[in-house]
């Protein structure tokens, strides 16, 4: 994802190499929202196309994976919104209620994808989200 950074959030980075925290982090949470569906019951239109949801309190990022688009809150205000580029059918977004676990503000990342090896060094702004790899980041390798 492309347009935020951490210092635009208020968060402070953890230094690379530190181990993992592996308890949500209550100062930012993530929620990431379906696509639209095609089940025509029981809403004709999805409640999350209409308008992200707003978090009341504290930090916290919702992603709405069909208008692909991120909007960051701090106390339930909207402090910034910008268009984002989610994942692939390979590199699917997972959806759900997540919360920040480790922050970089440039990571070497890598990995094995469909039997696929990649390694992309200097991916600015990471935000880890959960234990299987996935995050919030920058891109510098398009702009879509």
């Amino acid at each position: 994802m492309t347009g935020i950074g951490l210092a635009a959030l208020g968060l402070r980075p953890i230094r690379a190499g530190a181990a993992p925290a592996l308890e949500p982090a209550p100062s930012l949470a993530l929620h990431a929202v379906p696509e639209e569906t095609s089940d025509p019951n029981p809403w004709p239109v999805p409640a999350w196309d209409l308008a992200p949801p707003a978090p009341t309190g504290g930090r916290s990022v919702v992603v709405s994976l069909s208008q692909q688009a991120l909007w960051a809150y701090e106390d339930g205000v909207v402090v910034r919104s910008t268009y984002v580029s989610t994942g692939t059918a390979r590199t699917p977004t997972p959806v759900g209620l997540f919360w920040i676990i480790n922050k970089f503000p440039v990571e070497t990342m890598q990995g094995t994808i469909a039997g696929e090896d990649y390694l992309v060094p200097d991916v600015p702004d990471v935000m880890y989200f959960n234990d299987q790899g996935d995050a919030l980041h920058g891109t510098y390798w398009h702009s879509n």
